[in-house]
């Protein structure tokens, strides 16, 4: 759930001339409170705020409660400079809900309701400081039961969080970024600097004492989750719960680490850094429960990914591996890495070939990913820091013949433009080869999740 600060402004003279007011306007807030509530949101509630000091208690509170956004309600005219300071400070988008209590305000309304409606002159005296203090702030005007100002409102809360959760968020590594890998081949510290993302890599070192910490119990648990969760063909049970193993080191580490995502760099899974196996299955697994993924030692994906669960939960981290010419569709695919719980009927478990390093074979849950609507979503770097978000809507499809990719992780696609011409665009927009999958039917709470991380949104 998003979690916003709802700050109520006020007019101090006015508590002095019009007590009865302050009344009214009090209860048109907890109409507002509680609507919010009812879109879905978490709300921290701070008092009325008058003064600057309010204000500066307010501001207090909810970075003591890390929102993710702060919405304001003006409930009359409040002086700008009371509160200019305490939001320059707050760190993270203002929304600015513009609404008033009455719909009609026309020639037949009773001039005493100008006390309750009147707040929208506060709201552009607050909004030009905003501006000239470069504070993010982002404008839903309408009347909150005849227009959809509420929805606008909800959404850009959500972007608000995904925003958060990019800048925020600590991605793990095993092993290194795949050697010569451009598109997503920039410094730790770079994208620190730029995008936001902690990096935590797994000190192979650990890798024995992570394993010491799963009982016997806890495979035969995981080993009867997976009976239950997939289709197993062929699967020797002792080779099974054996391979299970590396996948329950790495769900340690992610718990102990407290990561909101991790990546793995298949070239850096062999014997002599401790595992038996690559940990596809714990990858699809930790997506499934909302953790941001990507392959080949991808930080920048897979916390683009992360930052995406933070609004959806059916994401998933895929690759655009073959154009199907003659059906205007995109194969989508990976080695063996996708959200499990995103597969059109219950996924197969295999022992997947892995003749990349001296590692076993592993385990790997493969199925086809389900038909919807969705966007594809990929951050691209770009020349001097910046970054495009690319976004396309998508329609998943199921094959209309025979699908003979029984045992890979796959899907297909079509674009709303001719393939050629995506194809064409995602490319000119400098689209990596590492992307997200996000099942929605509009990507417009991801565009604004993009402008709000500070990236050049781009549609193709």
């Amino acid at each position: 759930m998003n979690k916003v600060g709802l700050l109520p402004l006020y007019l101090k003279l006015y508590d002095d001339t019009s007590p009865d007011a302050g009344l009214a306007c009090a209860e048109f807030l907890e109409i507002i409170a509680k609507k919010l509530l009812e879109k879905g949101l978490e709300i921290v509630r701070c008092p009325i705020c008058r003064i600057s000091k309010e204000f500066e208690g307010a501001v207090e509170l909810f970075k003591k409660e890390d929102v993710d956004a702060v919405i304001t309600l003006h409930l009359a005219y409040s002086p700008s400079l009371e509160s200019s300071e305490s939001l320059k400070s707050l760190g993270v988008p203002v929304i600015v809900l513009d609404t008033t209590v009455d719909y009609d305000f026309s020639f037949n309304q009773s001039p005493d309701r100008i006390m309750y409606n009147h707040g929208i002159h506060g709201v552009q005296d607050m909004c030009n400081l905003l501006l000239r203090n470069n504070v993010d702030y982002y404008v839903c005007a309408g009347h909150y039961m005849y227009s959809n100002v509420l929805d606008r409102v909800y959404r850009l809360a959500k972007a608000a969080a995904m925003s958060k959760k990019l800048k925020t968020c600590n991605i793990g590594i095993i092993g290194k970024p795949f050697p010569s890998m451009g598109d997503f081949g920039i410094g730790f510290d770079v994208i620190k600097d730029t995008v936001g993302p902690d990096v935590t890599e797994f000190d192979f070192n650990d890798y024995s004492r992570y394993e010491k910490m799963i009982t016997k119990e806890e495979i035969d648990e995981e080993f009867e989750i997976n009976m239950s969760m997939f289709k197993i063909e062929n699967i020797d049970e002792t080779f099974h719960k054996k391979s299970l193993i590396p996948n329950l080191v790495v769900r340690k580490w992610v718990q102990e680490k407290d990561l909101d995502g991790f990546t793995v760099n298949f070239l850096d899974i062999k014997k002599g850094n401790g595992f038996v196996s690559m940990p596809f299955l714990e990858a699809g697994k930790q997506m499934a429960i909302g953790k941001g993924y990507a392959g080949e030692g991808d930080v920048l994906t897979a916390g683009l990914v992360a930052s995406l669960m933070a609004g959806y939960k059916d994401v998933s981290f895929v690759e655009m591996f073959c154009p199907d010419w003659k059906n205007n569709a995109m194969f989508i695919s990976h080695m063996g890495e996708m959200n499990v719980n995103l597969t059109t009927q219950k996924p197969l478990l295999i022992e997947k070939p892995f003749p990349y390093t001296d590692a076993e074979n592993p385990v790997c849950a493969c199925g086809r990913f389900k038909a919807g609507k969705a966007v594809v979503v990929d951050l691209a770097p770009i020349a001097q820091g910046k970054y495009n978000l690319i976004l396309s809507k998508v329609n998943m499809i199921e094959p209309i013949d025979e699908d003979n990719f029984k045992n890979a992780v796959r899907g297909w696609f079509i674009p709303e433009k001719p393939l050629s011409r995506f194809m064409e665009d995602y490319s000119a927009s400098g689209g990596t080869h590492h992307l997200a999958l996000v099942y929605t039917d509009s990507y417009d709470i991801i565009e604004i999740f993009g402008k709000m991380a500070g990236f050049n949104v781009v549609c193709v």
